[in-house]
């Protein structure tokens, strides 16, 4: 089993919800705040002050079977993808157990 992390523009989350529906069975999505990365902070400008802020993002958590890996990464970033810098990024990394906290079954 692999956890597929992928950070992406508040906008996207729809259209990423609606393309990945087909293939996979549940993921979890939080607001996030970033920094860094080629455009850096954002600047705002609040009662005449200006001051740095971080951008907003949304993280979106997707455990799943090895084997649906390639088809999950390719229909993440055709959705999420934008063209412009900014856009986020996907990291693959392995599950070695998981659990369903009601029934104490392992996930398979």
């Amino acid at each position: 089993m692999k956890l597929i992390q992928c950070i992406v523009r508040p906008g996207k989350l729809d259209d990423l919800v609606a393309a990945l529906s087909p293939v996979i069975s549940g993921m979890t999505a939080r607001e996030i705040r970033t920094a860094g990365g080629p455009e850096g902070p954002w600047h705002a400008m609040y009662r005449g002050v200006e001051y740095e802020t971080l951008m907003p993002r949304i993280l979106i958590d997707i455990v799943t079977d090895d084997s649906w890996v390639d088809d999950i990464v390719r229909i993440v970033a055709e959705t999420a993808r934008t063209g412009e810098s900014g856009d986020g990024f996907i990291r693959i990394m392995p599950v070695e157990e998981s659990y369903h906290v009601r029934t104490g079954f392992m996930d398979v």
